[in-house]
């Protein structure tokens, strides 16, 4: 298996020099966040969001490019569910894709787990015998309501009435919200809501004049910053996939975003300014400076318990824009290189009321570590990484 190549300094260890939106991110929140998620690697364990987005986004461009492929609407929705089944099902009782790098080899579990959750055998009483409650009046058996079920092993019979018990088995999600039969049935939805011609009004996904679906497109981008050492830094992403509208005169890097917050006019709002676009709609008009590229576009999904409502945001940009981000760049960078060499990465108090690692950092600094290692997990980011 290759290895990925490493994304800082020959120089100095501490020193990015592959950036990407998260990474950028976690510097412009707080050069503590960046140091403890970024180099450091701690995240909180489970990263049900992260993972979550990263699998839907994944089967909404596999339909996507199946039908700019030819593919009819229904064959393209069953090819991004069966690689939403495949992605949320995890080899090995592993909590990461499968480290087999042909395909699952019998890694210590074969039969694997769900993702977001698992299934569990469950039993409650039925109900059938007459009961009585502490005062005497009949009643329903405390054991035999809806909703109360309880872990198995089962008795034959209910000790409080003496009914006989069933078993089933039951999906019990990690997350209420977000999780893999959550996921499946957005996917559904979401494929469902698309038109069954291609272009019927609104954004649709585009193909390169070669006929080269735009979707799933990595990037590496050298810029023109170098630190101290000549070293140039690179700008790196993935971009979801490119639309257009219905005459193709105006082209937006599409970014999907999974939420459970509502979709309206506060979340719309919160993605101008917004660093990962501004690097999104930043590659794309330099990668492809010959198409008519005016922004970017959020493919929304809200995801609730049991459902989920779709919305998309076209956002325009201008070349105005675009040079303000790359000066803006430059500066971050400075900065960075700054407390690279200093090795000091100082709080930014006025966020921390925002930040997951607000409870680390309110402890003393000798006690950090321990906290950490208790309630996160080490998983380090390398924008290089294959997606």
């Amino acid at each position: 298996m290759t290895k990925t190549p490493s994304m800082f300094s020959d120089h100095n260890s501490s020193l990015q020099m592959v950036w990407d939106s998260t990474s950028l991110k976690a510097l412009m929140f707080c050069p503590t966040f960046y140091k403890r998620t970024i180099l450091e690697g701690w995240r909180s364990k489970g990263a049900v969001d992260l993972e979550f987005g990263i699998m839907f986004a994944s089967a909404v461009e596999t339909f996507k490019k199946g039908r700019l492929e030819g593919l009819s609407k229904v064959d393209a929705q069953l090819a991004s569910l069966k690689k939403v089944l495949e992605d949320s099902w995890l080899p090995g009782g592993n909590t990461g894709h499968c480290p087999c790098p042909d395909g699952c080899n019998g890694c210590e579990q074969p039969d694997g787990k769900p993702w977001g959750g698992s299934y569990e055998d469950l039993w409650h009483c039925t109900g059938t015998e007459p009961y009585k409650n502490s005062k005497g009046n009949k009643a329903k058996c405390p054991w035999s309501h809806k909703g109360k079920w309880f872990p198995a092993p089962a008795p034959s019979t209910c000790g409080e009435c003496g009914s006989e018990t069933e078993t089933h088995r039951h999906w019990l999600p990690a997350d209420k919200t977000k999780n893999r039969v959550s996921l499946v049935r957005a996917i559904i939805w979401y494929t469902e809501d698309q038109p069954d011609t291609m272009y019927s009004g609104g954004l649709k996904p585009f193909a390169f004049p070669d006929g080269v679906p735009a979707v799933e497109l990595s990037f590496k981008l050298p810029l023109d910053y170098a630190n101290r050492y000549d070293e140039p830094y690179i700008l790196a992403g993935h971009i979801d996939s490119i639309l257009q509208n219905e005459d193709g005169s105006e082209l937006f890097i599409a970014d999907n975003k999974t939420t459970k917050k509502f979709l309206g006019k506060a979340f719309q709002a919160s993605f101008s300014p917004n660093i990962q676009m501004d690097v999104y709609d930043l590659a794309g008009s330099i990668l492809f400076p010959t198409l008519p590229i005016r922004g970017v576009a959020i493919e929304a999904a809200q995801i609730l318990h049991d459902g989920a409502r779709f919305a998309t945001y076209p956002l325009h940009r201008t070349e105005a824009q675009r040079e303000e981000t790359l000066t803006n760049l430059s500066r971050w960078f400075d900065t960075a290189e700054e407390y690279a060499e200093s090795q000091n990465w100082p709080m930014s108090t006025a966020n921390c009321w925002l930040c997951p690692l607000k409870g680390i950092c309110s402890k003393d600094p000798s006690q950090r570590e321990l906290y950490l290692r208790a309630d996160f997990e080490q998983k380090f980011w390398n924008p290089l990484d294959e997606r």
